[in-house]
């Protein structure tokens, strides 16, 4: 019984540290448009990976967790959003090491964001 028990303690810590290694930030978005996709890739890189978007959607005012593969040394990072009206638009260099939490915005037509 007591060996079960720490076969179960040693899988959850395993399956929280794996989960905690790719929970890398918490977007809201505040375009005032609705998202049907996230895209996240190092700076620099023209390929983008798969939406991140864990839902179909990710209304205006609304948040989501995004997770994606990442290199440990590997910090700045471009954010593609797709939107309902199937316009992207991309933010670029978003230092992911020191934040956890960001927030898209448009402006003027240009995509601004704030971390934290």
């Amino acid at each position: 019984m007591m060996i079960r028990r720490t076969m179960v303690l040693v899988a959850l810590c395993v399956a929280s540290q794996a989960n905690a290694q790719n929970l890398d930030f918490l977007i809201t978005n505040a375009t005032g448009r609705t998202i049907t996709k996230i895209e996240v890739q190092p700076t620099g890189q023209t390929d983008w990976a798969e939406n991140r978007l864990k839902h179909d959607k990710l209304a205006d005012t609304k948040r989501s967790s995004v997770f994606f593969p990442r290199a440990d040394d590997q910090c700045k990072y471009d954010v593609r959003a797709e939107f309902s009206s199937g316009d992207p638009l991309i933010w670029r260099g978003i230092d992911f090491c020191d934040n956890a939490y960001l927030t898209l915005r448009i402006k003027n037509g240009q995509p601004e964001y704030s971390v934290d």
